[in-house]
């Protein structure tokens, strides 16, 4: 990690861990990806998907990856900021 990547690092840092898997996570992976996905199943279908699939889509599956996916990320930093 570069010393411009780490002051970056240490500043989104302060943000705290739940706050940045919420902006980082769900936010900005998750939310965009299953929206794509929605727009994705419309365009091939030619119907827009399900109400069901998309409550799914959105109560279920948007927080639940996001969730990883942020830790995932929040790990990754964190292993790269403080080499063992």
């Amino acid at each position: 990690m570069t010393p411009d990547q780490a002051e970056r690092w240490r500043q989104i840092r302060r943000m705290g861990r739940a706050r940045f898997v919420l902006r980082y996570g769900i936010a900005g992976w998750a939310l965009p990806v299953a929206l794509a996905g929605l727009l994705l199943i419309w365009l091939a279908t030619g119907q827009p998907p399900g109400l069901g699939f998309v409550l799914f889509s959105l109560l279920i599956s948007v927080p639940l990856f996001g969730l990883i996916a942020g830790l995932w990320y929040w790990h990754e930093m964190e292993s790269k900021y403080r080499p063992k």
